[in-house]
């Protein structure tokens, strides 16, 4: 199960987007859950390990207690 942030739903939606393609694959491709806020409690909880959002950055350093790191999908998102 992968976890969606909204921000890939809002990039799968809007053509004009940098990732709208991305997101879009990966929404139609994988079984996933919409959640809009703690998305790191939410992926313990369930024991996720792949989240969708769009800024890496800030899900990069969070170190969640149920593995090592969250694979963060897309891969072409920001990670800067």
């Amino acid at each position: 199960m992968l976890i969606v942030d909204t921000s890939v739903l809002f990039e799968a939606r809007s053509r004009n987007e940098a990732h709208h393609g991305a997101c879009r694959d990966l929404l139609r491709s994988e079984e996933w859950l919409i959640v809009p806020a703690p998305v790191v409690a939410v992926a313990e909880r369930m024991g996720a390990t792949r989240v969708a959002a769009l800024n890496h950055r800030d899900f990069a350093i969070v170190r969640p207690s149920h593995t090592p790191r969250l694979e963060l999908l897309p891969e072409q998102a920001t990670r800067h």
